[in-house]
């Protein structure tokens, strides 16, 4: 089975990239060769001389165990077979580079019995932390092996796995998660197969996977998260599978390129399903018409460019809480119905090249925090926030270095929150006015808005967190209409007047405990006298002129 390096052009797969190849160590034994129809488990198992070798299995139906040291044991159904496997028992003829021998473990039924289970993952009290942690290759062969839940899970050093032949599996649900050192499975037939959850979860080196068949299968929740070094998955054809959610399926598959599936049309549930996807730089030819669950969809796949699916759902999705976030590359995206959607938490966070967001109905929206976050490029932002709303608006112009004009938010609305509100949007020329006698927490709000002349007269009596950037580097700032204010904040930096510095004076709340104003640096701070100072200086506040 010894291979040699190769890099191969995978175009008659859909993809014309190259990609890096599972390449076996020659030094390992090969396995015995198993033919559909055989009944067997066959585990190549590193033995050390210093130290013990600890196998741990479980199986249901009777089984023997030829541990491959001389040693043949038998054990019933549902029984633990676990053995420290001897260095002097294994022939010094399979010593390695790696300062290890070998032995070929094999396991079959009993005479008139069926092996219906396997199970290496449970400890044992001799060797509690590490069971199964010198398995470097596993082959099996069976026609009635029904479950392997958690079959593998853990085993830490192994490589790779076959499970020869078409057998009756309906269960792979963590079948080799947290396996970080496998690399290739060669064969699994999972026509069968109902669960499929986190079935290759966790397994970080993982290069190589079969072509795997969802017909039966409903559950295929993180089947492939955090496959970090994985570059190409065979294409799977969802035409004939019951399978409505791909929750968190392809999720930090970070060098996948490819589209891995096609034919969605049933695929309600899309919850951060090509999250982390950092190689994908398009996603089209796929169909989002039954999606019920958008939430952190792309979320974070830093390089997609285009998102042009088939269609989107005709009808709105309720949530869409940073299903963009983190798509810094994202300059094209084909506009979907979001009239009914009342959560836009996050959406287009980050997302650094999107200029246009008019297509964005936020008329049902009762979270927007960040909805806009950080768009350097954005020219055209989301319209009709309801006359009604009153949750956050935290960061919602925050490094809209392009925006002039805001999210127009209507006169009755009433945010509680607007902490990051304009922070840095240096384009943005003017804020809405909106009834602000709910808003709590207006930390650094118009922080370098270089380019607000007025802010509009807002009752931010309620406000119990501010802090010294609040109105700082406001350098068009000309005119403050605020009133009410009883916490720190300050207008260092603005343009305002010594007339204006007084008019801020005057519609200062009585300060709660030891608060401070500051106004240097202004064009009128050096005329302000001590008499107009006192107008703060009466109503408890330091002032910093």
């Amino acid at each position: 089975m010894g291979t040699q390096l190769v890099r191969t052009n995978l175009g008659v797969l859909g993809n014309s990239t190259l990609t890096e190849r599972y390449v076996r160590n020659p030094e390992l034994l090969e396995l015995p060769t198993l033919v559909d129809g055989d009944e067997e488990v066959l585990i190549l198992q590193k033995v050390y001389e210093e130290g013990e070798n600890w196998l741990v299995i479980q199986l249901q139906g009777d089984y023997e165990v030829d541990w491959g040291d001389g040693d043949v044991t038998t054990h019933s159904s549902g029984s633990k077979a676990y053995k420290s496997v001897n260095w002097s028992g294994v022939s010094s003829n399979t010593l390695t580079s790696g300062g290890y021998r070998q032995s070929i473990v094999r396991i079959t039924p009993q005479a008139g019995q069926q092996l219906t289970l396997f199970n290496g993952v449970q400890p044992i009290t001799e060797d509690p932390l590490a069971p199964n942690a010198s398995a470097v290759s596993v082959k099996m062969a069976g026609q009635n092996f029904i479950t392997m839940t958690s079959a593998f899970q853990s085993w830490s050093t192994l490589e790779d796995f076959e499970f020869v032949g078409s057998n009756n599996i309906n269960n792979t649900i963590n079948m080799f998660t947290s396996c970080y050192n496998l690399k290739k499975v060669y064969q699994l037939d999972t026509s069968s197969a109902i669960n499929m959850s986190s079935l290759f979860n966790g397994c970080s080196s993982l290069l190589e996977v079969p072509q795997l068949n969802l017909d039966s299968c409903t559950v295929f929740t993180s089947a492939f998260y955090n496959n970090v070094n994985l570059t190409y998955i065979p294409t799977i054809d969802l035409s004939n599978s019951p399978l409505t959610s791909l929750n968190q399926s392809f999720r930090f598959t970070k060098k996948i390129s490819k589209m891995p599936v096609k034919n969605t049309e049933k695929i309600g549930d899309w919850l951060y399903t090509f999250s982390g996807m950092e190689n994908m730089t398009s996603i089209e030819g796929i169909s989002f018409s039954a999606a019920t669950t958008l939430n952190s969809t792309f979320y974070q796949s830093y390089n997609i460019e285009r998102i042009n699916p088939l269609n989107w759902p005709t009808n709105y999705v309720g949530s869409l809480n940073s299903t963009f976030n983190g798509c810094q590359r994202l300059k094209d995206i084909t506009p979907f119905q979001t009239s009914g959607c009342t959560n836009f938490t996050s959406t287009f966070n980050n997302c650094r090249k999107l200029t246009d967001l008019s297509w964005v109905d936020m008329s049902s929206a009762i979270e927007a925090q960040g909805v806009t976050n950080t768009m350097y490029s954005l020219k055209k932002p989301p319209v009709n926030l309801p006359s009604d709303f009153n949750k956050y608006l935290n960061q919602t112009h925050y490094s809209n270095y392009s925006l002039r004009e805001p999210i127009d938010i209507p006169s009755t609305a009433k945010p509680t929150r607007l902490y990051y509100y304009a922070r840095s949007a240096y384009a943005l020329e003017t804020l809405p006015y909106f009834d602000a006698s709910e808003v709590q927490d207006i930390r650094s709000m118009t922080y370098f808005a270089a380019s607000i002349s007025v802010l509009p007269a807002y009752n931010f009596s309620a406000v119990t967190l501010s802090d010294a950037n609040t109105f700082t580097y406001g350098l068009n700032l000309r005119k403050s209409n605020v009133y009410g204010l009883t916490r720190t904040h300050s207008y260092q930096r603005c343009q305002l007047s010594r007339e204006e510095i007084v008019n801020i004076f005057n519609n200062l709340g009585t300060a709660s405990g030891t608060q401070t104003i500051t106004v240097s640096l202004n064009p009128g701070s050096s005329s302000v006298s001590a008499g107009e100072i006192a107008i703060a200086t009466g109503k408890g506040w330091t002032v910093t002129i």
